[in-house]
């Protein structure tokens, strides 16, 4: 037998042996640490019998490895003897050797559970990002039919007066619809379209209105690559018609843009006429919802106001992403 293992060696077999059978070891005791030791018992505070279940499986693992190393390079010489002669008399050594492996076995289950975090961290963000997506289609859903159907319900009462003046309107009402299809598709647009877009709504408000309602509207642009969220703007100056107009009063409506580097305030004012408190609060709601989702820790709102009068005032981070 030992000529055998001595013909072996010879071919360099038993080192080779050796290596795998230790490798295969200690990934058998790393598996059973990380996914049963860890998870099972110390992650879920069970400290004491961590320990006994990691101490124990250590030393199979060590003494087992230490029992192949003996078995296929004793015939080798003397370094076997001299292995066994320090297991035998000096403890400090093999102290030392089980506190290297306490060591080396946790800086493993270090890498392992970081690669773990990062794993599910990235798992995490996706399902975040995609129920961002999804809430985010849901808001943008309920956005275009409740404009459509304010702007629909308008021109029908604007058509009893007066027939010429209704078609005017639907044809501006389209080009209005068209850019909100249109920029449903960006996730950013330029201010400068937006303001268009607002500046076309304002003008068509005004013109169904006449003078039940004077809009004071001005704007201080010095940013010319600031982008935006489309239509975030869009909610504040459709509530102001909403809520701010009668057919039997005359109100005042107040609407400011200005950018100052890469911050961007809108403020608008306007008198309570049209007394929905319930529906306007939800129709916030949807409007935080959607600043929250796009625009995260990079807005500011603030509402004021009181029976009579309604501000908002609200404040974005250039978003660089076109």
């Amino acid at each position: 037998m030992f000529q055998d293992i001595a013909a072996l060696e010879q071919m360099g077999i038993p080192h080779l042996v050796t290596d795998v059978g230790g490798h295969i070891a200690f990934y058998i005791f790393f598996v059973f640490h990380s996914r049963v030791l860890y998870e099972k018992l110390f992650a879920t505070k069970k400290y004491a019998l961590y320990l006994v279940g990691f101490f124990v499986t250590m030393f199979v693992w060590r003494e087992s490895t230490q029992y192949v190393f003996w078995l296929y390079t004793r015939p080798a010489g003397e370094t076997v003897y001299q292995i066994e002669e320090l297991r035998n008399y000096n403890w400090l050594f093999w102290l030392f050797i089980y506190w290297a492996d306490f060591v080396y076995s946790w800086f493993a289950l270090g890498v392992y559970l970081a690669f773990k975090y990062f794993k599910e961290r990235t798992r995490f963000l996706q399902v975040e990002n995609l129920k961002k997506e999804l809430e985010l289609k849901q808001l943008n859903e309920q956005l275009n039919p409740h404009f459509l159907f304010n702007a629909l319900n308008n021109i029908y009462s604007h058509l009893l007066d007066n027939t010429n003046d209704g078609k005017e309107l639907i044809l501006k009402l389209s080009e209005l619809m068209r850019y909100i299809l249109d920029s449903s598709k960006h996730t950013t647009v330029s201010l400068q379209n937006e303001l268009k877009f607002i500046e076309h709504y304002i003008a068509f408000e005004q013109e169904r209105l006449g003078e039940r309602c004077r809009v004071h509207y001005t704007k201080s642009i010095d940013a010319k690559d600031f982008n935006i969220v489309p239509l975030i703007m869009f909610n504040f100056i459709e509530n102001a018609f909403k809520y701010g107009t009668a057919s039997l009063s005359r109100s005042d409506i107040y609407i400011d843009v200005t950018t100052d580097k890469d911050l961007l305030s809108l403020k608008v004012s306007n008198p309570i006429l049209n007394n929905s408190s319930a529906s306007m609060q939800i129709g916030m709601d949807n409007t935080r919802k959607r600043l929250s989702l796009v625009y995260p820790n990079k807005y500011d709102l603030s509402i004021l106001g009181n029976e009579k009068e309604y501000t908002a005032i609200l404040q974005l981070q250039n978003v660089n992403v076109a």
